[in-house]
């Protein structure tokens, strides 16, 4: 019959219709990113000019991308001004895994505490490239931030966040590998 595919196409792999499906194609999936890109684009894309906002980096943002967004808001707005220091300021300087976390928490935590709200990100795994999605979601609340809160209430977040306190949950500590061989043999015992 025309129109469809034929029930085995090996070479298509996963992106194969089900057997007996009217479908030539799958319909977009969750990872095809627009639902939750578009967003950004629409909030952060029209408040900065630079970096632009495309599909390819927000749908797997990179920390460079990440960082020029938040310096460029903060310029173009005065949200968030102050809250970094010369060397945070300058992602030539933020090399190491603990250093882009320390960015991202502080940028994270000053969007909950002028908005009030807490946001479902956490900096680890947005600087491993995971959960795209909260990144994005994360962003738009800092467009809200941005064009809602800049003045008092910005003031107010950094000097919280200058302060010590932070928004994000503490990093779960990971237990030795030889405190676990040593409960391993008085288990034995």
């Amino acid at each position: 019959s025309r129109g469809r595919a034929p029930a085995a196409l090996p070479f298509l792999g996963k992106f194969a219709p089900r057997p007996g499906s009217q479908e030539r194609f799958p319909a977009a999936t969750m990872a095809d990113g627009e639902e939750w890109t578009q967003p950004t684009i629409d909030t952060i894309g029209k408040l900065i000019k630079k970096p632009k906002m495309s599909d390819k980096y927000l749908k797997k943002p990179p920390f460079r991308f990440l960082h020029d967004i938040v310096t460029e808001v903060s310029k173009e707005t005065g949200f968030a001004k102050g809250l970094f220091t010369e060397d945070e300021a300058d992602p030539e300087k933020l090399k190491d895994k603990q250093s882009k976390v320390d960015f991202l928490n502080k940028a994270i935590s000053v969007v909950c505490f002028a908005l009030g709200e807490k946001i479902d990100v956490v900096a680890n795994k947005i600087v491993a490239g995971m959960e795209p999605e909260k990144t994005n979601a994360w962003l738009v609340k800092l467009h809200q931030a941005a064009t809602t809160c800049a003045g008092a209430a910005s003031d107010e977040a950094v000097q919280r966040v200058l302060s010590g306190e932070s928004a994000t949950a503490p990093a779960k500590e990971k237990k030795k590998k030889k405190e676990k061989k040593d409960k391993t043999k008085e288990k034995k015992e």
